[in-house]
């Protein structure tokens, strides 16, 4: 956590009413363990929160800012699975052992028939027939799956609760974090690392195939140099638009979440997100085929996000090289 040093009107670069001082002074401190644990307990009741809330609860003033807080990040997420079951259930969640509580979203994530569902949530759990109801037909859990298993969250999760890193949690877990090293000359060039930036990932396929095909042809190079097409760093006025740029990105993703979350999807993920975006691109018609495509009919299979140039010979997963199309037609006459 950044803790600002002078009073906020300092930190906003004008006058200071208090000193006359016109300098932004930071100091980085590290959040205290109790404040740690006071956080997790805040957080962990709800599915996101904003700055001006966790700052509340931490008794901190309007002129200190946390480390991952800028214009691309306005909220810190939660546990969207505990706070939607806390709305839902309130104490009668609370209650429940942390088992009875996995068992519960195991139930609630596995079983689709809505029927089954509530017929077992009256009569194996206990629920209400209103409760029952607003698990099956209000309740959806977020999509996607953690970067790590229930198992190896109980080894680690001791050292992070008493205010250790995740770093040194993992180590202390008994899983000792490596790093990929190059010891030893390679006759080709290996897949790249998979990156969650798909530009750069575009780009180290694109120099593998490059670089790979020149060995086949010439052999091995005795050096490869390898010459930027701009500077790295960027100017100030070039990193303002760009953050601003990636502030607009994050209100129209908010947008769709809530759009989205209006008609019916409870936790939008990623790509439910760039899926709605490109129906708003197409103006809600397929390029291909130029018939409508329905709200209700967007994520049920009809329509695909299929890529523009294929991804098989380009290897571009951009937004701009990707467009709705009828599933049929995508699946039958453009394929590859």
């Amino acid at each position: 956590m950044r803790n600002v040093t002078h009073c906020y009107a300092c930190f906003a670069g004008t006058k200071c009413c208090l000193t006359g001082c016109q300098t932004k002074t930071l100091t980085f401190k590290p959040l205290a363990v109790d404040e740690k644990k006071s956080l997790f307990v805040f957080i962990n009741k709800r599915a996101e929160a904003i700055w001006k809330q966790i700052r509340k609860e931490l008794g901190r003033h309007d002129g200190e800012v946390f480390n991952f807080e800028d214009k691309k990040r306005s909220k810190l997420k939660g546990n969207t699975t505990n706070g939607e079951l806390l709305k839902r259930l309130g104490d009668g969640w609370s209650k429940l052992s942390e088992k009875l509580q996995d068992d519960l979203v195991v139930d609630l994530y596995t079983i689709e028939d809505e029927g089954v569902l509530i017929r077992r949530l009256r009569k194996v759990w206990k629920f209400s027939e209103k409760q029952a109801e607003e698990l099956s037909m209000k309740v959806r859990l977020e999509e996607g799956y953690s970067r790590l298993s229930a198992k190896a969250l109980k080894k680690i999760w001791p050292s992070p609760s008493a205010g250790k890193n995740y770093h040194d949690a993992c180590q202390e877990g008994g899983y000792k974090r490596q790093y990929q090293t190059v010891s030893a000359g390679v006759d080709l060039l290996p897949l790249p690392p998979q990156l969650r930036n798909p530009v750069v990932q575009k780009a180290f396929y694109q120099v593998r195939r490059v670089v790979n095909a020149l060995i086949k042809k010439h052999g091995k190079p005795a050096e490869i140099c390898i010459e930027m097409a701009r500077d790295m760093k960027l100017s100030k006025k070039e990193k303002e638009s760009l953050e601003q740029r990636h502030a607009d990105n994050e209100k129209g993703n908010q947008r769709a979440v809530n759009f989205l979350k209006e008609h019916g999807i409870a936790a939008p993920n990623r790509d439910n997100i760039v899926k709605y975006k490109l129906w708003l691109e197409c103006k809600q018609r397929c390029p291909s085929t130029d018939v409508p495509i329905p709200i209700d009919r967007l994520f049920v299979g009809d329509f695909q996000v299929e890529h523009i140039f294929p991804w098989s010979r380009t290897f571009d997963d951009s937004f701009a090289n990707k467009t709705l199309c009828a599933a049929s037609r995508n699946q039958h006459v453009k394929m590859n």
